[in-house]
């Protein structure tokens, strides 16, 4: 389960009774979303077994309960109810609804009772093994160093099951067919103005960094490429990819300098330590 995203509260105060199952809440959806309700009732009797279930409506059918009704004790002088509701899926105009059956004394209470309903609100992809909602990756990537780490994040989500395959491998084709100045421009209107073509870095050495396998000594190419002034790799003055050649040209200035590469089937050594003269 990922995280919660909190949807509505449902507040009701002064019941006058809870002997019989009551509605304390309603629901309606929508949306297709996997939906949780987070129970709480006060000034209850107590000392007694109290009952809390959910039902689904689906559009246009007739309401049932779902799964086990959950039945929790409250020992004499609690008054206090809380409860939680399993994950429920909905679809846009389905009904959930919370029902509450307390003991014989809660006749004449006054009860509150307050119901959140919270969604699931992990990253899913928009439409089924095609794209997915990029807000939660575009919060993530707040600035060009950052931005060397996109395509953790999306291994990272791959790896949790958050992004099918199929997509990761969808959205790369989509990729692959903008040019540089197509890329510079998303990214600039989404980040901030500034080249994101061509060599990276703001130094007064034009460097070329290669990448070749280890093995056959044969160039590299697309392979993500940063360099750090760190040996912990927190300091990125520049990155880019490699060419056909295997080659990305950095500006950087006279020193010491740490190159970091990643690329999908490879396993690199980092960081590689060079002098730039």
């Amino acid at each position: 389960m990922g995280a919660l995203r909190w949807i509505e509260l449902d507040s009701l105060d002064n019941i006058v009774s809870i002997v019989a199952a009551t509605l304390i809440a309603s629901y309606t959806c929508d949306a297709d979303r996997i939906v949780f309700a987070d129970i709480y009732a006060q000034q209850v009797q107590g000392n007694g077994d109290y009952v809390y279930y959910a039902t689904k409506t689906p559009s246009g059918l007739s309401e049932g309960v779902i799964g086990p009704k959950t039945t929790q004790p409250l020992a004499a002088g609690e008054t206090i109810l809380c409860g939680q509701s399993i994950g429920v899926s909905l679809r846009s105009g389905d009904v959930l609804k919370i029902y509450l059956k307390g003991v014989s004394g809660d006749n004449g209470s006054v009860i509150d009772t307050r119901v959140n309903f919270y969604e699931d609100a992990a990253l899913q992809p928009a439409t089924l093994d095609a794209t997915i909602q990029t807000t939660n990756l575009d919060a993530a990537i707040s600035s060009r160093a950052a931005a060397g780490n996109a395509m953790d994040l999306i291994d990272d989500a791959v790896d949790a099951g958050a992004i099918k395959v199929d997509a990761v491998t969808k959205i790369q084709s989509g990729l692959s067919t903008l040019t540089a100045a197509q890329v510079d421009t998303n990214l600039s209107a989404a980040h901030g103005s500034g080249s994101w073509e061509g060599a990276s870095g703001s130094g007064s050495v034009e460097f070329i960094y290669t990448v070749t396998n280890d093995d056959s000594g044969l160039p590299v190419a697309q392979t993500f490429v940063w360099c750090t002034t760190d040996i912990g790799g927190d300091n990125v003055v520049g990155s880019g990819y490699t060419d056909d050649f295997g080659d990305v040209m950095f500006y950087l200035d006279p020193g010491t300098y740490y190159f970091w590469r990643k690329k999908s089937g490879y396993n690199f050594e980092n960081p590689d330590t060079e002098m730039v003269t």
